[in-house]
């Protein structure tokens, strides 16, 4: 044997025979293997201070032996550079340079280099000797036990030149795991120390660069300890490259260390390929799988990796995100420094919320995309043709749906006066057919353009349809705004700008009439004001500068011109208001009680007076009120029984004023549309909590009608010892609200007796003289007044209340059982005057024998105002028709639905006119009557309310078939009336026995200017005609309900007999149930 061949056999048996490089990676091994020849060294060989045991591995920098450095007698681990081709000058430096970068760290997660030296030509250092296996050995035998339930894959990392030793079994932190949960856990600690050592390296300017399972060595002390720095990169060092065009293993790179370019890879290279580590430990596969070293760049730069959830479900979801974000592909959306990842790890060991947060649906789609470019050019081409195909068919089928559909739906909204709702059908026509000469020639029929500005500009603006409370608002945009379109009808209204009170107000877009010309058509305008909320009182709404009008309330009309503006509360005043007046001592302060105190012609002292105004229990506070506090629960409610004094000083304590009687009508009745307020108001069965009812005037003020009566300031001409209250009560009838105004005793504490304040801007000073002063009350002077002759008389009858006989062509409309006690039958008939029908609600009871004993119903004033609703239905005619009597109510000319868009002056010969017609509405009502079996009209009645009451003697006079009448609440009015419908003329035509029921101190029918005058004037013999007077003001109050209701049926049935309520046999029972069902 030659010498050359016993060298070769020498370096056989001592495992250094260079081995030859594979062409491809059959068995899927790590492609940074051995790729050049290894040349080792004999154990007992001695290079300086050190003598070789035995060989542990080898790598791409590097053989590794176990020595013992003899000056020490310690073991360590000797790196020895391989001699050979490839020793040549650039791998000493760069062998050289991982002996100096890891001489730098003293970290526990890095191994610590001892010494470094060159000898007999080969380079070594010496370094820490670790017991352990390294990481790669660790998941190999992971995979081999199926314990865990995670996947097994057939891949097996690869290391150096492993040898039976390394690999034999040993204690381990992640093979004795007995739960996924404990396993999970472990892994997370180990990366997080081990990102804690890259961490140190990072920030001593060192990148390791090569961070891979095989470069990680888990201790038996269980740390995860940073082995070759090979390849590390001192920050201000350059000029670092190998062979190849990259350095480091592929398939642990960070795709920046494989694109190369201008940008060198930095720290976060090495927080990549932790992460694949991570993800090799979760998952037990490699981040990529490549069988070639092509492939595995390929799928490292382009393709999208499974997040390790998609591999095994079992991974905690946290664990998935931090792993996810450690591996992104973009440097920028990495951790930004290993800290980052250590602490996220952290967090999830110690169950915190981690940072990493999972990507948006936005960057799944887009990684999607990437992933699939070809199936996505193809869906997206698919997708453009299916969307023109689809928008040439919807343009189709929308053109047609509006043209066909939109144009017939909107005729039928227009019919019905539903103008909201066909306005917004029109827009979404508009958007299909904008041009269409059909839907130009409906704009104007269903809406008005308006302009809208505000002070300050730039306030959004909304609106509401007024009577549904239900129904959203609708944005129309900042001011100012122009030729906006704001469909017919009764609108809430709504600015809004920050910084300011939103401003609430309702506001009527009323249709043209059909004869109106081109200059209703033009665009309407609207200004609103807003204030600043730093400067306006909370909880009050403004008024701007207005002219001031008595609203013929107390049949007065003074007319104050440019009144200052002022503040009025929106609500009334609660109770959980009333009760700071009490607790701070308000009934004991006499410096809030700026009102002299006269009863009887007599002048109280404060401490005299006040004794008065004490609670049921005896302490101060409002009638309605128990040991000085309101009933538990009526907080929110306004405070009732209270009298005019103690208004006057609770005003006083807030410094404020009770408004006067014209301040109170403007901003409660402002445009006069009651009927849009009482019928959203609390005319109900009890006080309501204020706010809770919908009603609002044209300034956004609330619950003015209904709920309590408010004090006013002003007393009433004539009567100093009467203060004006407004608004009405939840137990009077609707008209209280707009009818000719309330009075009372100061010292009235009625449990309906409430108030709200004003605050007047410039102080009282500014408000003008007249408001403040008595209101002008006007009455009716008889005392020379003379009914007109027999003659003239008869005249009016012949000429203008007589008409014709004619066919009725009488149409029932309508038959339902909606009400538990009665059938509403509702039927309408020709007029006596051309060209109009009436329309009348019969009321039968249910319990009655026909034919019926029937009332004929004339309303109160609030039929002027207000639409036909279930609501109309009074508390007398409730009673009424309860009895047994069938109840008719024609539907007047000028009334609910056959109301007038404006007022005649009583004198005039419009006013006559209307009062002969609705005398002949009646008249042709009992008409109709006679032609059904069911109605006795040889017993009729007729029932008049307020208004009724006074204009029931023109409606008996000229019905000679009424056996009897009752006048609710009526009089003489003060108004001058046109002689043929002037009432005073009338009544003494009236010879049926009549019945008046009045109250005592009505200041709207007074007893001696009103109620007396008409009950002398009767032509009815006095032992036929009764007044019964009953407490408080116009209407009666709920707890005096049941003697009133008794009253008007005691009359009837005195004047028109019992009502037969007999029982019905069984047969007559199933005729009217089967009637009913049909």
């Amino acid at each position: 044997m030659c010498d050359r061949c016993a060298a070769s056999v020498a370096r056989l048996r001592a495992g250094l025979e260079p081995q030859a490089q594979p062409a491809t990676l059959e068995v899927r091994a790590d492609t940074t293997q051995v790729a050049f020849p290894v040349v080792g060294l004999e154990p007992n060989l001695q290079i300086g201070d050190f003598r070789i045991e035995r060989r542990l591995g080898a790598g791409g920098m590097g053989v590794v032996y176990q020595a013992v450095q003899l000056s020490l007698n310690r073991r360590v681990a000797l790196k020895v550079l391989p001699f050979g081709p490839t020793a040549g000058a650039p791998a000493v430096e760069r062998f050289r340079r991982e002996a100096r970068a890891a001489a730098q760290l003293c970290h526990p997660g890095i191994v610590t280099v001892f010494a470094e030296g060159a000898e007999r030509n080969v380079c070594y250092f010496a370094m820490e000797m670790i017991e352990g296996r390294n990481l790669d050995a660790v998941i190999a035998g992971l995979k081999r036990r199926p314990s865990l339930g995670a996947r097994r894959g057939d891949w097996q990392p690869q290391s150096a030149d492993r040898t039976p030793e390394r690999d034999a079994p040993s204690p381990c932190l992640l093979v004795d795991c007995k739960t996924e949960g404990q396993y999970f856990h472990a892994v997370a600690r180990l990366i997080a120390g081990a990102a804690e050592a890259l961490h140190y390296a990072h920030g001593h300017g060192i990148i390791h660069r090569d961070v891979k399972p095989s470069n990680l060595m888990l201790s038996r002390d269980g740390r995860l300890i940073l082995l070759d720095f090979g390849i590390a990169r001192i920050c201000e060092e350059h000029g670092m490259t190998l062979t190849s065009s990259f350095v480091g293993t592929p398939r642990y790179m960070s795709p920046e260390q494989i694109a190369g370019g201008d940008d060198k890879p930095d720290h976060r290279c090495d927080i990549y390929s932790l992460g694949a580590t991570l993800y090799e430990l979760l998952t037990l596969e490699p981040l990529v799988d490549g069988d070639t070293q092509h492939q595995v760049i390929h799928q490292i730069l382009s393709d999208t990796v499974r997040r390790p959830r998609q591999i095994n479900r079992r991974i905690p979801l946290d664990l998935d995100t931090i792993c996810c974000k450690a591996i992104e592909k973009d440097p920028a959306r990495r951790y930004q420094s290993a800290a980052e990842l250590a602490e996220d790890l952290r967090r999830f060991i110690s169950g915190r919320v981690i940072r990493a947060r999972r990507p948006g649906p936005a960057r799944r789609l887009g990684k999607l995309i990437c992933r699939h470019k070809t199936i996505t050019a193809l869906v997206c081409l698919l997708t453009a043709v299916s969307a023109t195909a689809a928008s040439i068919g919807w343009k189709h089928y929308s053109t047609r749906w509006a043209q066909q559909y939109a144009m017939a739906e909107i005729d039928t909204l227009l019919e019905q006066k539903d103008y909201f709702a066909a306005l917004r059908l029109a827009e979404r026509a508009e958007r299909y057919i904008p041009n269409d000469p059909l839907l130009i020639d409906r704009w104007p029929r269903l809406s008005r353009e308006f302009n809208v500005i505000t002070t300050p500009p730039g306030s959004r603006i909304y609106i509401r349809e007024y009577f549904r409370t239900d129904g959203g608002w609708k944005y129309l945009g900042r001011t100012p705004l122009r030729g906006v379109r704001i469909p017919y009808g009764t609108y809430r209204w709504k600015a809004m700008k920050s910084g300011f009170v939103p401003l609430e107000t309702v506001q009527t877009n009323d249709p043209p009439q059909s004869n109106a010309g081109p200059t209703a058509l033009l665009a309407g305008q609207l200004s609103f004001t807003l204030q600043d909320a730093a400067t306006s009182p909370p909880d009050m709404v403004w008024i701007p500068p207005s002219n001031l009008d008595q609203m013929d309330m107390y049949h007065g009309r003074r007319l104050i011109l440019l009144a200052p503006a002022y503040y009025i509360d929106k609500y009334e005043v609660t109770n959980r208001q009333f009760q700071e007046f009490v607790d701070a001592g308000g009934y004991e302060n006499a410096g809030f009680w700026k009102e002299e105190f006269s009863r009887d012609g007599k002048i109280l002292p404060w401490s005299e007076a006040v004794q008065q105004f004490r609670d049921q229990t005896g302490r101060f506070g409002p009638a309605s009120w128990r040991d000085g506090a309101c009933p538990k629960g009526q907080e929110d409610y306004p405070v009732g029984g209270v009298s005019w004094f103690e208004a006057m000083a609770y005003a006083e304590f807030r410094g404020k004023d009770l408004p006067t009687v014209f301040h109170w009508a403007l901003a409660a009745r402002a445009d006069d549309h009651s009927c849009t307020i009482v019928g959203m108001s609390n005319f109900g069965t009890g006080p309501a909590p204020v706010g809770t009812f919908p009603g609002m005037g044209k300034f956004g003020l609330c619950d003015a009608a209904g709920n309590v009566r408010e004090w006013c300031s002003n007393s009433l001409e004539g009567m100093p010892d009467a203060r004006c209250i407004l608004g009405g009560a939840w137990d009077e009838h609707a008209y209280s609200f707009s009818a000719g105004g309330g009075a009372r005793s100061p010292w009235d504490r009625d449990l309906r007796n409430g108030l709200r304040c004003v605050q007047y801007i410039g102080g009282r000073e500014a408000v003008p003289p007249m408001a403040l002063a008595p209101v002008e009350h006007k009455c009716r002077d008889l005392e020379y007044f003379t009914p007109v002759s027999d003659e003239v008389f008869a005249s009016y009858l012949d000429t203008w209340y007589r008409y014709d006989p004619a066919e009725l062509n009488a149409r029932i409309e309508k038959s339902d059982y909606d009400l538990d006690y009665c059938r509403t039958v509702r039927v309408s008939f020709d007029a006596a005057y051309p060209g109009e029908r009436v329309v009348a609600y019969l009321y039968l009871p249910e319990e009655a024998r026909p034919p019926c004993q029937t009332v004929v119903w004339f309303p109160g004033d609030e039929a002027r105002d207000s639409p036909w609703t279930e609501r109309c239905c009074t508390h007398e005619m409730t009673a009424i028709i309860r009895s047994g009597r069938a109840l008719v109510v024609p539907i007047y000319k000028g009334t609910y639905d056959r109301r007038l868009s404006r007022v005649y002056p009583p004198e005039g010969v419009q006013s006559r006119n209307l009062c002969i017609q609705r005398s002949q509405d009646l008249r042709r009502t009992i008409d109709y009557l006679k032609t059904r079996d069911d109605i006795d009209v040889t017993r009729l009645a007729y029932v008049g309310l307020s208004w009724g009451g006074q204009m029931g003697p023109i409606l008996i006079a000229t019905e000679p078939r009424f056996k009897t009448g009752i006048l609710l609440h009526g009089g003489l009015c003060a108004c001058k009336r046109h002689p043929a419908s002037d009432p005073a003329n009338f009544a003494p035509r009236v010879t049926i026995p009549i019945l008046m029921i009045n109250n005592a101190t009505d200041s709207i029918f007074p007893i001696d200017a009103a109620q007396k005058p008409l009950f002398d004037l009767l032509g009815t013999p006095p032992q036929q005609k009764k007044h019964i007077l009953f407490p408080g003001e116009h209407g009666i109050a709920w707890e005096c309900r049941g003697e009133y209701h008794k009253a008007i049926l005691d009359w009837l049935d005195g004047h028109l007999g019992p009502v037969a309520t007999a029982a019905q046999s069984p047969c007559e029972k199933d005729a009217a149930g089967g009637q009913r069902s049909n």
